[in-house]
């Protein structure tokens, strides 16, 4: 019997590509004993945030969270401004302009923004005006809803998280009928067919149970003809992190955990691989690891990325927040402090960031004008070094690239 692979072992099978790049010259002539420069731009895994409006004050408070976001967050997500009860608090009266500051911001800074969420499926978090209306009345204002909120982001939002929290809600469907959720995705999808549409449920990650509940509502919301494009998973808790079973009974009665189950790979894994076998890809849309004990926060913060990176179906991993003040469990869950200086677990985010970037170096072309690449998956300039003619070409683990990516001459 074969053993287990390690985390590095899957990391690499995961995350690490070997490819035969074919290089020409704008008269498809190929480019043959070249030097060749290879820089690693950026992973295709991201690290992201979300953001509110302290993110754009014109303040030390505003300046500390932008530099944060500048060196740590290429994704971005608003954690409360594109919400219905936030964009139409009042019926008719509609205020998009945190949301538009945010995007505009993040666009400015190169930064891409996830959606959220279309709807929340918690009475709770629905506003007076809409449990007022009837079943069709409801339906026209989703309607509506939709229209003016995908409108008004096409082409600048490209995934969006369509009915938050679902197996715990239940507001749409006991208005509107059980075909009530999957009839909102099939409505966002017949008004922008290149989105990506998310669900997105809580408590999965450390639950057997909740993970087969979880599957069975995407596998219901599918064969009801709803669009699902991909599996949103939240984990407000990630302190519990430990590495195995045996480290984790050791923990059983850390303040961490509360009484509450372990976080570990394995079984992470094993309930990933179950919601992975939809197609769907994952994203790890809201994190947050809170404890008064900063170290283990780092080690809990490395083992997440770590867990997560090792796992194919997973795209990202957004924090829900990164600072005391504005976070909604306030410094315990912060990873920089009151001065913007990095906690131990922000500086394992950096530090692991850096590690997934394959250092840059020179390769020499063959006489076929191949170069072999070996490295992370991801975005990367390839430079001629004689002529500076440059491209960048983005590599996913199984491209078989048979066309020549051509290094156009410089001006």
């Amino acid at each position: 019997m074969s053993q287990p692979e390690s985390l590095p072992q899957r990391q690499r099978s995961a995350r690490w590509g070997s490819w035969d790049i074919p290089l020409c010259d704008q008269q498809q002539a190929a480019l043959t004993g070249r030097q060749i420069w290879v820089e690693h731009l950026n992973s295709n895994f991201l690290c992201g945030t979300c953001v509110g409006k302290t993110l754009l004050a014109d303040n030390a408070h505003g300046e500390r969270q932008r530099s944060a976001v500048r060196a740590w967050f290429p994704l971005l997500v608003c954690e409360n401004a594109m919400k219905w009860y936030a964009t139409e608090a009042q019926q008719d009266v509609l205020d998009f302009t945190p949301a538009d500051r945010l995007l505009d911001w993040a666009e400015a800074e190169g930064r891409r923004m996830r959606g959220h969420c279309l709807f929340w499926d918690k009475g709770k978090f629905c506003c007076d005006w809409v449990h007022d209306l009837d079943p069709a009345s409801l339906r026209t204002r989703i309607s509506l809803h939709l229209e003016r909120i995908l409108s008004r982001y096409r082409g600048r939002v490209r995934d969006w998280d369509v009915l938050n929290e679902i197996l715990d809600g239940g507001f749409m469907a006991a208005r509107l009928g059980e075909d009530g959720p999957a009839w909102i995705f099939r409505k966002a999808a017949a008004l922008d067919p290149n989105l990506r549409l998310f669900t997105n449920e809580y408590g999965i990650l450390d639950s057997d149970e909740k993970t087969e509940r979880y599957y069975a509502l995407i596998q219901q919301l599918l064969d009801a003809g709803a669009p699902v494009g991909g599996i949103g998973i939240q984990e407000h808790a990630a302190e519990r992190f430990v590495p195995d079973a045996q480290q984790a009974a050791l923990e059983a009665d850390r303040p961490e955990r509360q009484g509450r189950g372990p976080l570990i790979p394995d079984e992470i894994w094993r309930r990933l691989d179950r919601l992975a076998s939809t197609g769907l890809p994952i994203h790890i849309t809201e994190i947050s690891i809170a404890s008064e004990d900063k170290q283990r926060a780092g080690n809990c913060m490395e083992l997440l990325l770590d867990t997560m990176y090792a796992h194919p179906a997973v795209e990202c991993v957004l924090f829900w927040g990164f600072e005391g003040r504005s976070h909604w469990l306030g410094e315990l869950a912060a990873l920089i402090d009151p001065q913007g200086r990095p906690y131990p677990a922000m500086a394992k985010l950096s530090d692991w960031q850096r590690q997934r970037i394959t250092p840059a170096h020179s390769l020499v072309s063959n006489d076929h004008g191949i170069i072999r690449l070996e490295g992370w998956c991801g975005r990367y300039r390839i430079r001629d070094e004689a002529s500076g003619a440059e491209a960048c070409i983005t590599l996913e683990q199984h491209d078989q690239l048979r066309t020549a990516t051509t290094l156009p001459s410089t001006p």
